[in-house]
């Protein structure tokens, strides 16, 4: 399963608490399981533009004034082009409202 996971941060952001810890505890687990996943997060300072943790890939598309748009047309694109099985919209701060633009569940 190809899973795309829309959290404002990852955990390797300075700001990132025990919400990320979480999420990547339980997906990196669905990666060993096999399923592929890749989250869209919001950049910092010094951050690489794309990096990998225990498979996990993790995708900066943005500081966070404009991170929730660009997060949205991103999620809208993959899951368009049926690239993305299912989304998985993390409430830790803002709510996303993926079900008005992904094309899957």
């Amino acid at each position: 399963m190809r899973i795309l996971i829309l959290n404002e941060r990852d955990p390797e952001h300075p700001a990132a608490g025990g919400a990320e810890t979480h999420v990547h505890e339980v997906f990196r687990r669905l990666v060993a399981r096999g399923h592929e996943v890749t989250a869209l997060v919001s950049s910092f300072p010094g951050a690489a533009r794309r990096s990998e943790r225990d498979g996990m890939r993790f995708e900066r598309v943005g500081k966070v004034p404009v991170y929730y748009a660009r997060a949205a047309a991103g999620c809208a694109w993959r899951t368009r082009r049926g690239t993305v099985d299912v989304v998985v919209e993390c409430l830790n701060k803002m709510p996303f409202l993926a079900p008005r633009y992904s094309a899957r569940p």
